[in-house]
């Protein structure tokens, strides 16, 4: 009679269940919603320069965005912000009427045009 060998011990399949097992360590800063704001600033910044207009304008309108979209990108990990949104639309709208010279009226209804559509971002900021 012929002995059976022993089948070697499948050591792939108990390293895969170990490091399904490994606990990662968190990262200190979730570096996700800063590219994305940053991102949104710098990319509408050097639009607004490149046509004559203040970089910080353009950088304060691309955050505003920034912050809209990201409720959107991930509901349960980065909370609703409307007063940052509400802020940083309002200045980014009083921003464009000083930069256009409008009048001080105009200013203050430029700044409370962006003020409401920072509150009501979630409503558009899917389709933009």
């Amino acid at each position: 009679m012929k002995k059976r060998r022993k089948k070697p011990p499948n050591h792939t399949k108990r390293a895969q269940k170990s490091a399904a097992n490994i606990n990662h360590p968190k990262p200190f800063v979730d570096w996700e919603p800063i590219v994305i704001i940053v991102g949104f600033g710098v990319l509408f910044a050097g639009g607004f320069w490149f046509r004559g207009t203040s970089p910080s304008i353009g950088f304060l309108f691309g955050a505003y965005l920034g912050f809209a979209a990201l409720p959107i990108i991930d509901s349960k990990k980065y909370p609703d912000r409307w007063r940052i949104r509400s802020i940083l639309g309002g200045m980014a709208g009083g921003g464009l009427a000083i930069r256009n010279q409008a009048s001080p009226q105009i200013i203050v209804y430029s700044a409370i045009a962006g003020m409401v559509f920072g509150l009501f971002a979630p409503f558009w900021a899917r389709y933009v």
